[in-house]
């Protein structure tokens, strides 16, 4: 009988950790400065890239905006020169696809 008056039970505490299934590629860095050729003021371009399970890009599709070659070219150094982490699934890294976008910015001073 004693015992029940003096055991208290533990403390709740939150030490819940967010169930990541499955996510997407993200672009850690890149070693390339794309010239003004990509995204100029008039001329936004979104990408659709697709990152292999180790980070690096293997393939690229543009889904808006007019692409020259000098613009395509900027494209391609740009995504052989950057880093992604890979898309993981249950913690295991996989292919994935991520959504970039550019676009120009006119600051006047």
């Amino acid at each position: 009988m004693l015992v029940g008056t003096f055991a208290s039970p533990d403390a709740v505490e939150a030490r819940d950790q967010p169930l990541e299934i499955s996510t997407a590629p993200r672009l850690l860095y890149s070693s390339f400065q794309p010239i003004d050729a990509i995204g100029a003021q008039n001329n936004p371009v979104v990408l659709q890239v697709f990152v292999d399970g180790h980070g690096r890009v293997y393939d690229y599709k543009v889904l808006s905006g007019q692409v020259d070659a000098e613009t395509r070219e900027s494209i391609e150094n740009l995504l052989v020169f950057s880093v992604f982490t890979p898309a993981r699934s249950f913690d295991q890294p996989v292919r994935g696809t991520t959504l970039m976008s550019f676009s120009g910015i006119s600051v006047k001073g």
